[in-house]
């Protein structure tokens, strides 16, 4: 399919689907990436079926008629955003690098949570980005070489001691390459990157209303002063003051 032109995002979440569950849509209200990350739905449009998985995500233009039947039971990751492509069929993509999808998600929820116009541009260059990956390149050797490092900074987030010596010796690269190469990917360092995953999971820690010491350990923290300070940075307040704005009510 065409490159899209995105005139409005709408929004980014994760959907969870039945098995069983039927959904007939007569005319869609945007377009839509979706990306099963378990589970397996079924989308006809126009007589065609597309199954979606983990290894193929579709891309469904505005005001498209389908049905969607979910044959197993289903988390998925949807981009809903209105577009220029005339309504059709659903449409098939390629399978998405490894991690891209989950990061833009989580990158597009952290950005909206302001609504300023910069974040709104922010949002629309990381659907465009995820678009380009995977209707763009036909193949993305530098994702190959980073796999491993993004497998042990997944596996070892919460290791105080994991650093760019580390994550240099598991992709077999220089850690002058490795920066390069991170760079290209994401925009920002090894170690920046691996700042971003362990704030993330931190978090998600918060959320369940744990102390902020023992989150700090959790993801790799032996200083709460140190993890304070990287959290304010990610999200522009301490951890304490998440705490009171996520539980103040």
């Amino acid at each position: 399919m065409q490159m899209p032109i995105i005139s409005k995002y709408i929004s980014a979440l994760r959907v969870n689907d039945c098995q069983g569950r039927v959904l007939d849509m007569e005319d869609r209200y945007s377009a839509t990436m979706i990306f099963p990350i378990q589970g397996k739905i079924c989308f006809t449009a126009n007589g065609v079926s597309t199954m979606a998985d983990s290894a193929h995500p579709v891309y469904i233009s505005r005001g498209t008629g389908y049905r969607n039947e979910c044959l197993e039971a289903a988390s998925s990751i949807m981009f809903n955003f209105l577009d220029d492509i005339a309504p059709g069929n659903v449409c098939p993509l390629p399978k998405a690098p490894e991690g891209i999808v989950g990061e833009t998600l989580w990158e597009i929820q952290k950005a909206q949570a302001s609504g300023t116009d910069a974040d709104m541009a922010l949002i629309l260059s990381r659907l465009y980005f995820l678009l380009y990956q995977l209707l763009c390149k036909e193949d993305c050797p530098e994702q190959d070489v980073l796999s491993p490092a993004l497998e042990l900074i997944g596996s070892r987030f919460a290791d105080s001691s994991l650093c760019l010596d580390d994550l240099a010796d598991a992709a077999h690269i220089s850690k002058v390459y490795l920066g390069k190469r991170f760079v290209g990917r994401y925009g920002q360092s090894p170690m920046r990157y691996l700042r971003e995953v362990r704030m993330k999971h931190a978090a998600d820690y918060l959320r369940e209303k744990r102390p902020v010491g023992e989150v700090a350990q959790l993801v790799g923290y032996a200083d709460i002063y140190q993890f304070s300070r990287a959290f304010k940075k990610s999200f522009g307040i301490s951890p304490s003051a998440y705490l009171h704005r996520l539980f103040s009510e």
